[in-house]
């Protein structure tokens, strides 16, 4: 799911790389994000979306055209994430923590972390910074094992379909850029992107 300005399509990697001009699906097409929305959440079924609201402090969800507000979920709320069940989870400054489990100390220690995206059971994807090297996309396993990919310049975030294969960057210049191999390659402009959790 790649949103354009307010408009949100079907990214379909299959598809080739520019695909801008391709039509809205499903039959009646996703309704309009506003483009000041952020970090964009697609449910595994593909029937509701989410999105922070710009003040940071709510989230909008919709299903089909029909737009739920969410407010007073605290400051600087992150980015929300669907499981497979359906269930949308969310985070923000101010709410009581809740710990489910130890920490997971994953890697080297990196800074400046952006985005994080499921990968498969085992790994995760991110944008961040490790001892000399600037900011590029990582593989970090839950087994401690970091994987540095090929830079992605003026990567902002990141998401996955499965595996790195299926990993998209958005960069800071608005552009989508897929996997070819071992390089990234530039399938159009977006302004956000979500996958299906599954």
């Amino acid at each position: 799911m790649v949103r354009r300005g307010t408009r949100v399509d079907v990214f379909d990697p299959t598809a080739g790389t520019r695909q801008q001009d391709r039509p809205a699906t499903p039959p009646g097409g996703y309704p309009a994000v506003p483009a000041d929305d952020t970090h964009l959440a697609l449910s595994a079924d593909g029937a509701e979306l989410a999105a922070v609201t710009p003040s940071g402090d709510g989230l909008s969800r919709w299903r089909g055209s029909t737009r739920y507000e969410v407010p007073g979920l605290g400051v600087d709320v992150g980015a929300p994430a669907y499981d497979r069940r359906g269930f949308l989870w969310v985070g923000a400054v101010g709410q009581r923590p809740a710990q489910v489990a130890a920490p997971l100390h994953l890697g080297v220690p990196f800074t400046a972390a952006r985005g994080l995206a499921w990968l498969d059971e085992q790994q995760i994807a991110t944008i961040a910074a490790t001892r000399g090297s600037g900011a590029r996309p990582l593989v970090l396993s839950v087994d401690g094992s970091v994987s540095t990919l090929t830079a992605a310049p003026g990567a902002r975030t990141v998401a996955a379909t499965g595996g790195e294969r299926g990993l998209y960057v958005l960069t800071d210049k608005g552009r989508l850029l897929s996997r070819s191999g071992v390089r990234w390659v530039d399938s159009g402009p977006a302004d956000d992107l979500a996958t299906a959790a599954g």
